[in-house]
């Protein structure tokens, strides 16, 4: 599906909740009538305890969604697994929850190329019937998170997502992180860092070098090419609270030793170091529904979806991917994993009094999902 010719809209709504004017079609059309309205959901959601599981990490927020993706994670063979350092996105996240149809694109069979398993590194394992629980590993936490957005090469989304201005995906992380959505994290404070508000430090858009910018790109390319764009000054150099959102255009695979983004995954935060300094990034392969990514009625709404997820994911644990672990459930994952299946997205309205769609997280707090104070 190419979203070029898609229509982006803005949303509108009561705090925490949506409601049938808030959603329209990525076509910018108001529901029919009779149209079945977006599920009204609390804010929090209790979650089962995790299913027993072999002493083996689940898998981190899986596959697409397809005809089997979204049986319980147990009951599951998946290439992407907890072994490896980068999170993958579930992509049948809500899909049920929303009444979407799987996207009928198979999970591959091939079996996870892991770095190394965390098994031998983390102490604080929990047994499966003490239910979710994020455990701290001494890693750091992004304490005010400060994104910048990194186009790669071009922004492929058109009016579907737009880039800036109003109801945009500048707007939603200038928006959702000085809001409430980051607000609770701080009970997942380290001994020595607090987490609050974060901000936006820029847009920047990206000319890797032709080596790292084929039609498949790696993740290790990906790794190169920050180095040398930090050379270059394309972009600014790493620091202990920067983010960098990187979205990619379409016709770009990114491939990893888990998997690709044809088949494998939505999105993935990860770390890589640049000289002394240690870099945090997020990968974000173009997302409108053609990859079963579709997680919400329009593509600017599965699009902020899939980057909350791994927006929480590396301000609470943003060194996994130099096993630098932070705060970790060592049998369903990170903060947004353990959330995946078991709770339908919220409606949260940010700083500049838009209402937008998130995925939840775990609380150990309040033992829930949450999205929200």
């Amino acid at each position: 599906m190419n979203g070029n010719n898609e229509s982006g809209n803005e949303a509108s709504g009561n705090r925490w909740e949506a409601t049938p004017a808030e959603v329209v079609d990525d076509a910018g059309n108001a529901p029919a009538p009779d149209a079945e309205a977006p599920l009204e959901v609390p804010l929090e959601v209790p979650v089962a305890a995790a299913p027993a599981v072999p002493p083996t990490f689940l898998p981190s927020v899986v596959t697409h969604a397809s005809a089997d993706a979204c049986e319980p994670a147990h009951l599951r063979t998946e290439i992407i697994t907890m072994n490896a350092f980068t999170r993958r996105l579930v992509a049948c996240l809500l899909g049920p929850l929303l009444g979407l149809a799987p996207s009928g694109v198979a999970a591959s069979s091939a079996s996870a190329s892991a770095h190394r398993t965390f098994a031998t590194e983390l102490t604080a394992r929990r047994t499966s019937a003490s239910g979710p629980h994020l455990d701290y590993y001494g890693g750091r936490v992004l304490g005010h998170v400060k994104v910048d957005i990194v186009v790669w090469d071009r922004w492929s989304y058109g009016r579907s997502a737009h880039l800036t201005g109003t109801h945009s995906v500048e707007s939603f992380f200038k928006a959702i992180t000085a809001s409430p959505y980051v607000d609770w994290l701080d009970e997942y404070d380290t001994p020595s860092q607090h987490i609050g508000r974060g901000s936006v430090e820029g847009i920047y858009t990206v000319h890797p070098p032709t080596a790292d910018d084929g039609a498949t790109i790696t993740s290790s390319q990906i790794d190169d090419a920050l180095r040398s764009l930090f050379t270059a000054e394309q972009l600014p150099k790493p620091s202990t609270t920067r983010l960098y959102a990187i979205f990619f255009p379409s016709k770009k695979t990114i491939a990893t030793p888990d998997g690709d983004s044809v088949r494998d995954f939505c999105a993935y935060h990860d770390t890589t170091t640049s000289g002394r300094s240690t870099v945090y990034y997020a990968v974000m392969p173009y997302e409108v529904g053609n990859r079963g990514c579709k997680m919400a009625p329009t593509s600017f709404d599965s699009l902020t979806t899939v980057v909350s997820h791994e927006l929480l994911e590396a301000i609470t644990d943003p060194g996994v991917g130099l096993n630098r672990v932070a705060w970790y459930d060592g049998d369903n994952g990170e903060i947004a994993d353990i959330c995946a299946f078991s709770s339908s997205p919220s409606r949260v309205v940010g700083a500049d009094g838009v209402s937008y769609t998130v995925q939840r997280a775990w609380s150990n707090r309040r033992g829930a999902c949450v999205a929200g104070p």
